[in-house]
């Protein structure tokens, strides 16, 4: 795990997916047969065109693929919320998203503590997640990933997937998460 600060001077904490190997295939096949949609906008604000995903069901836990990964990713999420400080933490949101060629997910932002996407799939040639800086809108920053990863940074922090220009399918699952108690060695 790596604990790395960031152009904005926050912390984003990152890790390689332990059971990546073993869960990645039957994931894939279980996100492959669920409920989806797509997001298309292009405006002065937005430019998404991500081909799936199930944001509208992201408050369902109930979901196959939901279940299927839930205990691993929590195992993941606890090893790496301790080294912060934290005991606690609730995970409020769970979705994924499904890139192909000249998809892209526009500067946004999320609700929560936290965010977090694990890397199902990411060619080594796909673009690595941007952010920004909120105090400098000049200053972006590549993050560096890999598949299998997981990070979590705080959710006011301004991000984007760049446009895929390859043919190769990019997917994510992507997470908010509240952290809750803080560890009393802290205080």
């Amino acid at each position: 795990m790596k604990i790395e600060k960031s152009i904005i001077n926050t912390l984003i904490v990152k890790k390689q997916f332990k059971e990546h190997i073993l869960i990645k295939e039957n994931l894939l096949k279980l996100i492959k047969s669920c409920k989806d949609e797509s997001l298309k906008s292009k405006d002065e604000y937005f430019s998404d065109n991500i081909e799936k995903l199930d944001w509208s069901e992201s408050k369902n836990f109930k979901r196959e693929w939901v279940n299927y990964i839930v205990d691993p990713l929590l195992n993941n999420l606890t090893e790496m919320i301790t080294p912060m400080g934290f005991e606690t933490y609730l995970l409020t949101e769970i979705w994924f998203q499904q890139y192909i060629k000249n998809s892209e997910h526009g500067w946004h932002i999320h609700g929560s503590n936290y965010t977090g996407v694990y890397y199902v799939e990411l060619h080594e040639n796909s673009p690595q997640t941007e952010i920004i800086n909120p105090d400098d809108l000049t200053k972006k920053q590549k993050l560096n990933v890999k598949e299998g990863d997981i990070i979590i940074f705080p959710s006011f922090v301004i991000h984007k997937a760049p446009k895929l220009i390859n043919d190769c399918r990019k997917t994510i699952v992507s997470f908010n998460i509240n952290f809750g108690k803080i560890n009393k060695k802290y205080f």
